[in-house]
């Protein structure tokens, strides 16, 4: 009897054993942060999470209203860095100005009061020069050739290479679209560039956009986009020149019953952050997912700002306004003096690599 009794204490001792084992094996296993050892012997730790710590929130600015394509890319961008961070960044949108102009998100971001921004390319032409290119008057001829350029990985080492070299703000590429830009009044049909003669147009500061309306036979009137409204409504201006969806978001019909589709400028922004911000608070994860997301908001933006112009247009129409296609050929040699003008101070290897992707 006791040596039944002392086989019986064995086995459910040795069943013990085995089921601690078991139970010790199964809780480190499912411990990310567990140690294992490796063949040499040595005590190795897991991988950690990739995202962890606490929630970074970045403020990103532009100076558009919350109903415009580019508020909604930047809505696109930021649902987009919260999925691929697993929630711990954060995008922080302020639209409509609410930071800064952009002259003034620029050097916001470059000293590091502001996050991010999305900044129109001519005025990044300030910080990185070879972006003031990208306002010269009817240099690109449609969207397919806007992709062709944008996808070409020479032209955009070019347009970026003053910002590698500055070093104190970071670039996410690819470009986000602003549409073509038209001319709009609140005088008369414009059909040609001498129907221009005698009208007072507020143009935003970009000098290759000044000097082609002035060759246009106009007189351009620089002035913040948000005084547009107030300046055609006073007199102070006869009209303005924009996008599409900017002109109708705007509600730039209500004053200027006059458009023309001209297509004079493309001038396409770029989503921007400054250096130190990016290194020091995000890890390379979070990098990573952050210009991914950057990457797949900007297409998305540049889709539905395509996709939308001809829906913008016909908007347009049926508000009431008298939508003017143009010959443009009157209006790309009417332009051409401001290639000229120009002819020492941007990059004519730029410029002709662009215009040969036509």
């Amino acid at each position: 009897m006791k040596k039944i009794i002392a086989v019986l204490l064995a086995v459910t001792l040795c069943g013990s054993l085995i089921t601690g084992c078991a139970k010790k094996a199964e809780d480190k296993s499912s411990d990310p942060a567990a140690e294992s050892t490796g063949t040499d012997g040595e005590t190795k730790k897991t991988d950690e999470p990739a995202f962890s710590g606490e929630t970074v929130v970045l403020k990103l600015g532009h100076n558009s209203n919350g109903e415009s394509m580019y508020n909604q890319g930047c809505e696109k961008f930021a649902g987009l860095v919260e999925t691929y961070t697993e929630g711990t960044v954060k995008i922080e949108i302020h639209n409509s100005g609410t930071l800064g102009d952009e002259a003034e998100l620029l050097d916001g971001v470059r000293m590091g009061t502001v996050d991010m921004a999305l900044i129109n390319s001519s005025q990044l032409a300030s910080y990185c020069s070879e972006f003031s290119v990208l306002s010269l008057p009817f240099l690109f001829e449609d969207y397919d050739h806007v992709e062709a350029v944008v996808s070409d990985e020479e032209i955009c080492s070019i347009l970026t290479k003053d910002a590698q070299n500055n070093g104190n703000v970071h670039l996410m590429m690819p470009f986000w679209a602003d549409g073509f830009r038209h001319f709009v009044n609140a005088k008369h049909e414009v059909a040609v560039p001498d129907d221009m003669n005698g009208l007072k147009l507020r143009v935003p500061s970009w000098e290759a956009l000044v000097a082609a309306t002035e060759e246009f036979g106009a007189a351009p009137v620089t002035m913040p986009f948000g005084e547009a409204y107030s300046g055609v409504s006073s007199g102070t201006v006869d009209g303005m020149e924009g996008t599409s969806w900017s002109i109708l978001a705007n509600g730039i019909d209500e004053i200027c019953g006059y458009m023309t589709l001209d297509g004079h400028v493309y001038s396409p922004s770029v989503l921007i952050m400054n250096v130190d911000k990016y290194d020091s608070v995000l890890s390379d994860a979070q990098k990573e997912a952050v210009d991914r997301a950057a990457e797949e908001a900007g297409t998305w933006e540049t889709n539905l700002v395509r996709d939308a112009e001809q829906e913008d247009l016909a908007a347009l129409k049926e508000a009431g306004m008298t939508i003017t296609e143009v010959d443009k050929s009157a209006w790309v040699e009417a332009a051409q003096p401001v290639y000229e003008k120009f002819a020492d101070t941007y990059d004519q290897d730029l410029i002709a690599r662009i215009l040969e992707l036509k």
